[in-house]
């Protein structure tokens, strides 16, 4: 399977119009993916849709609804993982009855069998699902529509000319995603609330920090795919694991001599440094970083650890470009003047006026 699904990005075809918005979602993911099938039809694929309770959430429904308007529906909703950030603004949508977007859904994706102890029965070790995890199963189970099987690793789907090859999770992933307890959530809050921004830190102190992996079970559980579409190729990784990513691509036979050329990365989790690793950008020929963010938020993302690793593969004839999906203050300030002057690196920042889109402006 993995090798046919590196056999599937070798052709490339005539250019036909693609469109990709990556809506100001805060600290979370909502991703409008618009083309045109072989027939000249609008489709569309949605890939999260931020938080339950994000303040611009109307702002987002609303692009939305425009887009499933001009597609006649949703081909593919793609809910990545089980974190607020990502599933919550779609557990809103049926909440508040916009059912006008919801049943124009063809297709979920959805890995859904994620579990926590319960509050009043943690000495019993009874399981139940996340309160979001359980309340979208039942909008969609009252449809017909929720899915019954995972999405995993070799996964593959041809939507009207556009080629989708999942390259996370494997099923070891999924299956320990159920472990989780209500102990490790507890702990991942407290270490978030107390979490400061590395703004302030230098490209000298940078260079010394080494990667440190993330642990959570839900982030690794993450849908990561490759898309390709009349020439366009682009990564999106969720809050995917670096190292299952590292194992998908090799055994897909990419390496630091022979590696993935993209036209853009969804870098995953936000710009967390413990997702983005050395070894997975020495796998990756790709000029495009995009991060899912705002400026001030509860996770002090994106870390600067993780910008600093992308923005060291730049080379003067290859430079490397980062695009915010938010603009303020605070993530233009993550680099000073200086460190952009730098000779030695070879980087740029772009920052939306309006929605970020690709293809990128100029």
């Amino acid at each position: 399977m993995i090798r046919y699904l590196k056999g599937i990005f070798n052709c490339r075809n005539s250019k036909k119009q693609m469109e990709i918005k990556f809506l100001p979602a805060g600290c979370g993911d909502a991703v409008l993916i618009s083309f045109e099938d072989t027939s000249s039809t609008r489709r569309l694929i949605v890939v999260d849709f931020g938080g339950e309770k994000y303040s611009g959430n109307d702002e987002l429904i609303s692009i939305l609804r425009r887009e499933v308007i001009d597609a006649q529906g949703i081909d593919l909703f793609i809910i990545t993982h089980m974190d607020d950030d990502h599933v919550g603004g779609v557990v809103s949508l049926f909440k508040r009855g916009y059912s006008d977007i919801t049943d124009g859904v063809k297709e979920w994706w959805l890995n859904h069998s994620l579990e926590i102890l319960s509050h009043s029965n943690s000495s019993s070790g009874r399981k139940i699902s996340a309160r979001q995890v359980v309340d979208l199963k039942e909008f969609l189970n009252k449809e017909g529509k929720c899915p019954k099987e995972p999405i995993l690793l070799g996964e593959e789907r041809n939507i009207g000319g556009l080629k989708i090859a999942v390259i996370s999770p494997d099923i070891d992933s999924y299956n320990k995603a159920k472990d989780i307890t209500l102990k490790e959530e507890n702990r991942r809050r407290t270490k978030i609330g107390a979490k400061l921004y590395d703004h302030e830190l230098s490209f000298n102190d940078l260079k010394l920090k080494n990667f440190e992996k993330d642990t959570s079970p839900t982030n690794r559980s993450s849908i990561a795919f490759i898309v390709d579409y009349s020439g366009t190729r682009g990564l999106f990784l969720a809050d995917a694991h670096a190292d299952l990513i590292e194992d998908a691509l090799k055994g897909m036979k990419y390496s630091s001599e022979n590696k993935l050329s993209l036209d853009f990365v969804k870098v995953s989790h936000h710009g967390s440094r413990k997702n983005t690793s050395p070894e997975l950008l020495e796998l990756l020929d790709c000029p495009n970083y995009i991060i899912s963010v705002n400026g001030t938020n509860a996770h002090a993302l994106p870390d600067k650890e993780a910008l600093f690793r992308i923005i060291k593969i730049g080379t003067k004839e290859n430079p490397v470009t980062l695009y915010f999906t938010h603009e303020d203050r605070k993530l233009r300030s993550i680099f000073t003047q200086e460190e952009r002057e730098n000779p030695n690196y070879h980087f740029d920042l772009k920052f939306p006026k309006g929605i970020l889109t690709y293809p990128f402006e100029t």
